[in-house]
C-alpha cells in the first residue's frame, strides 16, 4: 500500500514513469535482479528510494543475540549491499541515491543504542558515494 502512495505521489509531482518492488532485501542474492529488472523496465535509471527497516525490538536486542545479528542484517548489511552495486551503477551513468526508514520515520520512533546508528550510517554512505559520484561526472 505504502509503495504505490509514494509511487502516485511521484506521478503527481512529474515522474515520467514509476516502478517500484517490494522485496526481501536480506537475500542479497537477488540485488542484481532487481536492479536489472528497474533498468530493463524503465530504461534506465535516474534515482533509488530505499525505504527499509524493521521496528527492532531494543530490549530483545539486549538479551538475544541471534536476533541482534538478524536485525543487524535487515537494518544495515541489507540496504548496504543494494546500496553498492546501485552506487557502481549511478557511477557509470547519472543518479540519485537516497535512504528512508520509513518504520522509524513514520512513527517517529527511535530504535535506541542498537538500531538508530543504523540510519545514521546508511545515510552518510549515501552522501558518501554521492558525493564520490559528483567528482567523476565533473
Amino acid at each position: 500500500e505504502r509503495l504505490s502512495a509514494i509511487a502516485a505521489d511521484l506521478k503527481i509531482r512529474g515522474a515520467q514513469e514509476v516502478n517500484y518492488e517490494a522485496c526481501d532485501l536480506t537475500e542479497f542474492e537477488k540485488h542484481p535482479h532487481i536492479i536489472e529488472n528497474a533498468i530493463k523496465t524503465l530504461g534506465h535509471l535516474d534515482i533509488a528510494l530505499i525505504a527499509h527497516g524493521s521496528l527492532s525490538q531494543q530490549s530483545r536486542s539486549e538479551r538475544d543475540l541471534e536476533y541482534a545479528f538478524d536485525e543487524l542484517k535487515v537494518n544495515l548489511i541489507s540496504p548496504i549491499a543494494l546500496l553498492t552495486i546501485l552506487a557502481n551503477y549511478f557511477e557509470n551513468s547519472f543518479g540519485t541515491l537516497k535512504s528512508r526508514r520509513i518504520a522509524e520515520e513514520e512513527r517517529h520512533f527511535h530504535t535506541g543504542y542498537y538500531f538508530f546508528p543504523f540510519n545514521v550510517r546508511i545515510k552518510r554512505i549515501c552522501e558518501k558515494r554521492a558525493r564520490r559520484m559528483d567528482k567523476n561526472l565533473g
